[in-house]
C-alpha cells in the first residue's frame, strides 16, 4: 500500500514538526509508504493543476483528499469546491487510485478572531465547513466512496476540552490535533 495525501495547510502540518503530522503517525500506524503532498496555502484550483504530478505519477493505491479550507476563505462559492473536488476524485479514480475524502475540522471562531483577521465572519465560515461537511457525506454515500469525517471528530473533542490543546490559531491542528487525525483513519 502506498498513500497520497493530499491538500493544504492541515494535510501539510503547517506549526507542527514532521514526526508530528497526521501522514507521518499514520505511516507509522500502517508501516506502509506515504508522501505528504500537502501545501500551505494550496486551494482546489490549485491542486487540480498539480493532481496528476503529485498523485498520479506517484502511482499510490490510496490518495486522501482534504481542502477547501483556503478556497473559502477567499469566498469561493460551494458549488466550485464540489466540481474541483469531483474533479479530482474522478481522475484518481480513472487511474485505479482509490480516493477517500476527508471533511475539515471546524475552526475556533474566537481564537481565530485573537490569531487571524479580525474582522473575517468565522461563524458563517463555520457554517460553510458544515455545508461542505455535509456535501462531502453526501457524496461519498451515493458513490461508495470512503470518507473520513474530521469535522465531527474535532467537534466532538472541541466541545468537552480547552481548545488550544488541539487548534495552534483556530484552524491549525496541534501536535496533539494531528494524533488525533491519525487516530481516526482507518485504510484497509
Amino acid at each position: 500500500m502506498k498513500i497520497v495525501c493530499f491538500g493544504d495547510s492541515l494535510t501539510a502540518g503547517y506549526g507542527v514538526t514532521t514526526k508530528e503530522r497526521w501522514s507521518y503517525l499514520l505511516q507509522k500506524k500502517l508501516n506502509c509508504e506515504i508522501l505528504n503532498l500537502g501545501i500551505n496555502g494550496e486551494t482546489t484550483s490549485g491542486m487540480l493543476s498539480r493532481s496528476y504530478d503529485d498523485v498520479i505519477l506517484n502511482k499510490p493505491t490510496h490518495v486522501i483528499i482534504m481542502a477547501g479550507t483556503n478556497d473559502l476563505f477567499h469566498y469561493v462559492k460551494l458549488s466550485q469546491i464540489e466540481e474541483n473536488i469531483k474533479l479530482l476524485l474522478n481522475e484518481a479514480i480513472k487511474y485505479c487510485i482509490i480516493p477517500i475524502l476527508a471533511t475539515l475540522p471546524p475552526c475556533d471562531t474566537v481564537m481565530c478572531k485573537l490569531k487571524w483577521q479580525d474582522d473575517y465572519d468565522y461563524s458563517n465560515f463555520n457554517n460553510l465547513l458544515n455545508q461542505y461537511r455535509l456535501w462531502i457525506l453526501k457524496y461519498c454515500y451515493e458513490n461508495n466512496l470512503r470518507c473520513i469525517d474530521f469535522y465531527t471528530v474535532f467537534k466532538q473533542v472541541l466541545n468537552t476540552v480547552n481548545t488550544n490543546q488541539y487548534l495552534l490559531d483556530g484552524i491549525h491542528p496541534t501536535a496533539k490535533g494531528h494524533k488525533l487525525m491519525a487516530q481516526n483513519i482507518e485504510i484497509k
